[in-house]
């Protein structure tokens, strides 16, 4: 976190809307996430970080979720510990910056998912022998970047399950 200046950025930040979008162009990353112990430090000493700065002060619920919202990702190929990074994630933004009616909970979870970072998305390549061009051009736009790929497997999971239904049925999506 110092070595790209973000305390310095942070410090310099006027006021709490600049001090976010600062956090918000922040982005840590475990690929191997696990139940999340690495994040969670990466968010107190994110938080951290953000209070200590003049515009931060007064603002520890907002500082917890921009972080936890924006700044934190990473996959596992357990989807248990997936569960268990989640739900880490939440008590500590829960216990540091009190409940809110705002909690995007969901938005949490879709930064951190299932996934095997180090074999990138999942390969198609049989399946999209079955289905026509542009579908099999839509799957892959939908996997183009690895961590959106993995934030879209459900959804292209079920546009390639619906390709293949209507090809086996001589039709064509």
């Amino acid at each position: 976190l110092e070595q790209n200046g973000l305390s310095a950025r942070l410090r310099a930040a006027a006021d709490i809307d600049a001090l976010c979008a600062v956090l918000r162009a922040t982005s840590v990353v475990d690929p191997t996430v696990g139940s999340g112990r690495f994040l969670v430090a990466a968010l107190h000493g994110m938080a951290r970080r953000a209070l200590d700065a003049p515009a931060g002060v007064g603002h520890a619920s907002r500082i917890y979720y921009e972080i936890a919202n924006h700044c934190l990702h990473g996959a596992d190929t357990d989807a248990y510990a997936v569960q268990m990074a989640h739900t880490a994630i939440a008590i500590a933004v829960v216990q540091n910056a009190g409940q809110r009616d705002d909690m995007n909970l969901a938005r949490m979870r879709a930064n951190i998912v299932v996934g095997d970072s180090l074999a990138g998305p999942p390969s198609w390549d049989a399946a999209y022998a079955r289905v026509s061009d542009a579908t099999a051009a839509a799957l892959r736009d939908l996997f183009a970047h690895p961590i959106a790929g993995w934030q879209n497997e459900t959804r292209a999971s079920e546009l390639l399950a619906a390709a293949i239904e209507a090809a086996d049925g001589q039709a064509e999506l």
